[in-house]
């Protein structure tokens, strides 16, 4: 799961649910709602992602919600140029200067930084393969499955925090 970059894993035909271990661990929380909103019956990608990150905004438990915050933050960081234009790049630098250097260099992505240095060894198809042929496979399921923006449908779940943001939703 890792070489391909898979944090987290519904298989429908077994009504079962996974998560991947080696992430860091504040991404946890996150995967796991999401992966659960798949058993509930949510079966879009940016839909399961979106419900995830409401229930962990809305969490009693304080690390559970900075990863809802932290998953949110990767998508609106990632499709924040796309969104607001390049004329508001000045804006973008402001907004996000204030992020403490931990998020960027700790939480904001999966793995931690030497993971795939420690694990080289281990692979017997190297890494970066594995992730084209995964990427590959499951923008194909996803099209195959009538997704038509296959594997952008992942980062659909940008637009549904904005609209719940809009609409007097908290994060």
């Amino acid at each position: 799961m890792s070489q391909e970059s898979i944090i987290g894993l519904y298989i429908p035909f077994a009504f079962e649910a996974t998560y991947n271990r080696d992430p860091q661990d504040i991404s946890k929380p996150a995967t796991i709602c999401h992966e659960l909103a798949h058993l509930k019956g949510i079966i879009q990608e940016d839909e399961a992602s979106f419900v995830a990150m409401v229930a962990c905004f809305n969490s009693d438990c304080a690390a559970v919600r900075y990863s809802g915050l932290v998953d949110a933050f990767y998508y609106l960081y990632s499709d924040a140029k796309e969104l607001i234009g390049t004329s508001y790049e000045d804006a973008l630098r402001e907004a996000i200067a204030n992020v403490p250097s931990e998020v960027w260099d700790y939480d904001l992505y999966s793995f931690k930084s030497t993971y795939w240095e420690e694990n080289e060894d281990k692979e017997i198809i190297p890494t970066e393969t594995v992730q084209a042929v995964s990427e590959a496979l499951t923008d194909a399921n996803l099209k195959f499955n009538d997704v038509e923006e296959g594997i952008e449908i992942y980062y659909e779940v940008t637009k549904l925090l904005m609209d719940y943001y809009a609409a007097g939703g908290t994060i």
